[in-house]
């Protein structure tokens, strides 16, 4: 790999969650890398490297942009940016929208350049949206997220497959169209591991499910509002929490997940992931 471009800390001064995100992402990759006969390690590497400068920009003018705001000299200036926050904040709505900040622009979504393991013309390279889902048929109820069930330590597959379903009925369905998808590679992707999230939230954790279908990788979508004493345990309900954002996020049914939490791919046809053209590490 090219010196030149290794000098920098990637990962101090972004903070931790960014620092996780740098960890994950070349976790993968290395899991990659060690495998017998490996020998694209410069391009592997390239292309986190890539990833993370992307990021990399966009949290620096963050940084920056909170810095000047809130180290302004100018009597004059902080006191008309005083003010100016305190009337915001009197509309729920928009308080709503200051605290969340550059999150108002939506999830990480990177810029596709040669050698970047994501199909950008499938949707990926964008960050798959956290949310609350509850296992089908089983009893207590009980909150869990996304990306734990989704990446269950029972789970042997590099890169993750998830369905998104409308509904429970659809299950038996999307299980046997996903006879027809080819594995990646040295066990990247294997159908039986599977999730599916289903969106529908009239059937949640009733007695009897679907006839003949494995249901340990089914889990519902914990919708906005859920305020049902059995799910939540006694716990506060999350302040903020949107169980659409993965409906609005991710545009596929059929989504390639990889460890980072970054789309490989996603699209609605599953023809065309059938079809889709080799991912060279």
């Amino acid at each position: 790999m090219n010196a030149s471009r290794t000098d920098h800390n990637l990962v101090g001064g972004q903070g931790i969650a960014s620092g996780f995100r740098d960890a994950i992402s070349a976790a993968w990759r290395l899991a990659i890398a060690c495998r017998p006969g490996f020998e694209q390690h410069e391009k592997l590497f390239e292309a986190w490297y890539g990833e993370r400068q992307q990021q990399l920009e966009k949290s620096l003018i963050a940084t920056i942009n909170n810095g000047n705001l809130c180290t302004d000299s100018s009597i004059v200036k902080t006191t008309l940016r005083d003010w100016y926050l305190w009337f915001y904040q009197l509309v729920p709505s928009w308080r709503h929208q200051l605290e969340l900040g550059p999150r108002q622009k939506g999830l990480i979504r990177y810029k596709w350049e040669t050698g970047f393991p994501f199909l950008a013309i499938r949707n990926g390279g964008r960050t798959f949206p956290q949310v609350f889902c509850s296992p089908y048929y089983s009893s207590p109820k009980q909150p869990l997220f996304t990306d734990d069930i989704i990446f269950r330590k029972n789970k042997t597959a590099l890169f993750q497959l998830v369905v998104l379903i409308d509904s429970p009925d659809e299950m038996g369905a999307a299980k046997a169209d996903l006879a027809h998808l080819k594995e990646m590679g040295e066990g990247e992707l294997k159908v039986d591991e599977a999730t599916y999230l289903v969106q529908d939230h009239v059937l949640l954790n009733t007695e009897e499910g679907p006839v003949d279908f494995d249901l340990k990788y089914a889990f519902q979508i914990i919708e906005s509002g859920t305020s049902d004493p059995d799910i939540w345990a006694g716990l506060p309900s999350p302040q903020g929490y949107d169980g659409s954002k993965l409906a609005k996020e991710v545009e596929g049914r059929y989504i390639i997940v990889r460890p980072d939490r970054e789309l490989l791919e996603a699209s609605d046809a599953l023809d065309a992931m059938i079809s889709r053209p080799e991912i060279n590490f």
